[in-house]
């Protein structure tokens, strides 16, 4: 059938021209009333949405009859959820077009005037709800995305996006959005992490993801100095992709993963997810991207379930409630098969608990939280006897499958793992690309039978000459080249200027870490009591050994040296022994002053106790003139500077083995210079100046100007010498130096706290 208007050719079932919206039958009949559907301002119904076509249905009124037909629409019109050419349709029926919100027949004459006569200026404004909740219109299941997320509006032929409040924020072409903004076709926005177009976010479907994940590397190189660790590596890595990544001893393999993750930046070059800059946009993809390395890192004094509930705690801001936070735990418990486990410690080779397999899971686990689409595995079967590293290597493809990035370096390079494996990246020893494509025929590319015999191969020719083969391959094409194929005309920012302040959430995770750390104390029985029992022991060999009253000296001194040697003993190993677990959870918004605080909060607890039980057992057995208060505070100060310095040194050392070895260093000079064993007085002048730093110079001159306002004099060989002669003349201190010697250590703890944050600053760039 010829349209009269637009002499285009028609199918005869249609009643209104598919291209022009002029009307084929009804058009002269006074009994037959035609409703237009569609995006064209012609249509009496307007939708304003890109899945629509511009003349997309029509309904016949005759009779009181009404009649639904599709006018060879694009994306279909539907009937009771079934796509039809045409129907006959009652007040019981329900239509939608292309797949979108659902009407009837009340619904678009409502729209219309009393009469029935159809109004032209009328359409419908489409309000969509996007969230995690199944009450939204668009459902993205993913705990990133709030339950009411951002709503999607069309007003006046124009969409509109806005943020309700979501806990992570929505953002539109790499800003976060603070009010109503208008979208484009081509512009991008990021709900939970993903990146969507307005037509994508229109089309989405719970049960099938249009949105893609990618992860791409552009001309990324790294060097230390003049050695070049990675060479121009370029690749595309999709969803779905489980990707091994080897290479000989010293190729850049963990380098190559710290650089695609985003920890730390090369050289030049850039590495973008969903074609965005990971380095200048990584406020938005905040859980985007997991990290497990080699070694476990987790606290072996917690159980299974408690060490979840503490990195959700520590993952999720204050507007997830409890009762999500605990949904998500119980979901990775079930997820990796920990149920059975979930109440057990997880424990070390030295104190048993869960299996090694396990505690492998259990750290997955704290990145899984986070529902991340791209998951980073530094040998995460190493030390697995091979049924557990095949357990583990067909968890990760299981996880791989759900649309996500795995990727993952090992050493464990054979036949079995490479048939797990979909994908491969090789790099010579140069850190150059030597392979970058399907595991099934990475054999065949290197000439071998066997996985094991790639290694060889590579090591025969000259590592430049693998990287030129490279490049003239159809992987080259397929899988480097990929990405000049698929990338889409989304504006994005690559180096947004946009400093996106974080809501502050410094207080819930100082609370999360200190109650963590709290219980990692309790739970470790043997350590603490032993720390704990140092005190008292140590204050009744003082008391039985020190009781006459010639020797006060003595016993300020010995309770001043043990309080520094308690003092850095409690702290000296802290920081150290959990250097990995903080930089870990540093990346996910643990602020170094919230990790130093919580460590602060419970040692002083610890500190508290201690100086109590030396105050209590030293005043009750040995007759001192300073009231217990007064001792308690003296004590207690040089402690919590002492711990200061340990924490300093627990910063700066590499390993605990190290921190050990640091404390006669620190320890020593604090005995030889504190003004006792060699008398203030008869030092020389450089040695007064390495003295006056000293803790224990400082607390030991408190200590005795406290003894000597209180009691009056001193005994030093039978004779009563007064208080203030003995410590000015005989020691060599000053009687009015109290406040000075406060003051001062209180600037030291500022001071050691202060580098302290700097050397952990200086481990997580």
């Amino acid at each position: 059938m010829i349209c009269e208007n637009c002499r285009k050719e028609n199918s005869s079932h249609l009643i209104v021209c598919k291209y022009c919206g002029e009307l084929i039958i009804g058009k002269n009949k006074k009994n037959i009333k035609i409703i237009r559907i569609g995006r064209n301002d012609l249509n009496e119904l307007k939708i304003i949405n890109p899945n629509v076509s511009q003349f997309h249905a029509a309904i016949k009124i005759e009779d009181n009859e009404y009649t639904l037909y599709d006018l060879e629409s694009s994306n279909g019109t539907y009937l009771n959820g079934q796509k039809i050419t045409s129907g006959r349709i009652s007040s019981k029926d329900s239509f939608s077009f292309a797949a979108g919100d659902e009407f009837n027949i009340e619904k678009v004459l409502m729209s219309f005037s009393k009469n029935g006569i159809p109004n032209s200026n009328t359409s419908f404004t489409k309000k969509l709800t996007i969230g995690r909740s199944h009450e939204n219109d668009i459902v993205i299941p993913n705990i990133k995305v709030s339950k009411k997320h951002a709503v999607l509006i069309n007003l006046e032929d124009e969409w509109y996006i806005e943020d309700l409040g979501s806990s992570n924020g929505t953002f539109f072409n790499s800003q976060r959005i603070i009010r109503r903004q208008i979208v484009r076709s081509n512009d991008s926005i990021i709900i939970g992490g993903a990146c969507f177009s307005l037509q994508e976010l229109l089309n989405y479907k719970t049960e099938k993801k249009i949105c893609k994940t990618s992860l791409s590397a552009e001309n990324i190189c790294y060097a230390v100095g003049k050695k070049k660790i990675l060479d121009d590596i370029t690749l595309t890595i999709n969803s779905g992709q489980f990707v091994g990544l080897i290479g000989p001893s010293g190729s850049g393999k963990t380098t190559l993963m710290l650089l695609l993750n985003g920890m730390i930046k090369p050289t030049s070059g850039d590495v973008q997810l969903n074609f965005q800059s990971i380095f200048n946009n990584k406020n938005i993809f905040d859980g985007e991207m997991g990290y497990v390395p080699q070694d476990d890192i987790i606290h072996r004094e917690l159980t299974v379930e408690s060490s979840l509930k503490y990195a959700a705690d520590l993952r999720f801001n204050e507007k997830y409630s409890e009762e999500e936070k605990l949904g998500q735990v119980q979901k990775v418990i079930d997820e990796l098969g920990l149920e059975e486990t979930k109440d057990v410690l997880i424990g070390d080779s030295e104190k048993r608990g869960i299996s090694g397999g396990q505690r492998k899971r259990v750290n997955l686990g704290h990145e899984l939280l986070t529902e991340p689409n791209i998951l980073f595995l530094d040998e995460p079967t190493s030390g697995l006897d091979p049924v557990t590293d095949y357990e583990v290597m067909n968890l990760l493809k299981k996880i791989s499958q759900q649309d996500k990035i795995v990727i993952i370096t090992t050493h464990a390079i054979t036949k079995r793992n490479f048939d797990i494996l979909t994908h491969l990246i090789i790099l010579t020893q140069n850190g150059k690309l030597a392979y970058y494509g399907p595991t099934s025929e990475a054999t065949a590319y290197f000439g071998v039978k066997d996985p094991e015999a790639i290694f060889e191969v590579l090591n025969k020719h000259k590592k430049e000459s693998w990287n030129t083969k490279y490049k003239e391959s159809k992987y080259y094409q397929d899988f480097v080249q990929l990405k000049a194929r698929t990338k889409t005309d989304l504006k994005y920012e690559k180096k947004s200027e946009v400093n996106i302040t974080k809501q502050k959430q410094g207080l819930s995770k100082y609370k999360t870490l200190t109650k963590r750390y709290f219980e990692i104390k309790l739970r470790d029985k043997t350590s603490t009591a032993i720390l704990l029992l140092q005190a008292p022991l140590i204050a009744l060999i003082i008391s039985m050994v020190f009781d006459k009253p010639d020797e006060k000296q003595n016993v300020y001194f010995l309770l001043i040296i043990t309080t520094i040697f308690l003092g850095i003993q409690n702290s000296v190993k802290e920081i150290v022994s959990e250097q990995a677990i903080f930089k870990r959870e540093n990346l996910i918004g643990v602020k170094i002053i919230s990790y130093l605080a919580s460590k602060l909060t419970v040692l002083s607890i610890l500190c508290i106790l201690q100086a109590f039980l030396l105050t209590f057992i030293v005043i009750s057995f040995i007759n001192i003139h300073v009231t217990f208060l007064t001792l308690f505070g003296i004590l207690f100060l040089t402690l919590i500077s002492s711990l200061s310095l340990g924490l300093l040194i627990s910063s700066i050392v590499k390993t605990s083995e190290a921190a050990n070895g640091m404390v006669p260093i620190i320890f020593i000079p604090q005995i030889i210079l504190s003004g006792f064993v060699k008398m203030y007085k008869e030092m020389n002048d450089l040695t007064k100046i390495l003295s006056d730093i000293m803790i224990s110079r400082r607390s030991f001159e408190i200590a005795l100007i406290n003894e000597s306002s209180n009691s009056g004099y001193f005994l030093s060989a039978g004779s009563k010498i007064p208080g203030k002669i003995y410590v000015e003349k005989y020691i060599g201190f000053s009687i009015s130096n109290q406040s000075n010697d406060i003051i001062f250590l209180l600037s030291l703890i500022f001071v050691f706290l202060l580098i302290t944050a700097y050397m952990l600053k200086r481990k997580i760039l």
